[in-house]
């Protein structure tokens, strides 16, 4: 096979990628768009009927919490809430150039030396913090007490 062939199938081979790319991107965010069970309630508020799971797990204990959420809100929006919401539920944070950081939860204020709260979202570490965070139908927040590794 001479090299002017080798190229153009691999031009096709790479077009035909980035398409199946694109269809695959559009569709997931069609699907996620078109099945949200959301409510339009008043001018501008949306009110979402799924409820987000969050997990406090403080090393020997866990705590579990649901809550409803509306587009548009923070992952700190919804620690405000929960801990309006209920009595056996509390954090305490701090405003720092690079955004919320969470100091303590339930009581327990990790050593910061040693540990942080950290913030997972759907079983992994998150990218940004939960100032930043935009709740998505069906997420899972875990704030797993977490030891530094230096």
């Amino acid at each position: 096979m001479n090299a002017q062939k080798v190229v153009k199938i691999i031009g096709v081979v790479a077009v035909i990628s980035v398409f199946v790319f694109i269809v695959i991107y559009f569709t997931n965010n069609y699907n996620r768009a078109s099945t949200d069970n959301s409510e339009v309630k008043g001018e501008n508020t949306v009110e979402a009927t799924d409820k987000i799971n969050v997990l406090v797990d403080v090393k020997t204990k866990q705590s579990n919490y649901r809550i409803s959420y509306q587009e548009g809100e923070t992952a700190f929006d919804l620690l405000k809430r929960i801990e309006e919401k209920y009595t056996d539920f509390s954090f305490e944070y701090s405003n720092s150039d690079y955004g919320v950081f969470i100091t303590s939860m339930n009581g327990y204020t990790p050593d910061s030396t040693k540990e942080f709260w950290e913030f997972k979202v759907n079983g992994s570490s998150a990218a940004v913090g939960v100032g930043s965070y935009l709740v998505l139908k069906n997420d899972i927040f875990d704030f797993v007490v977490t030891e530094i590794i230096y």
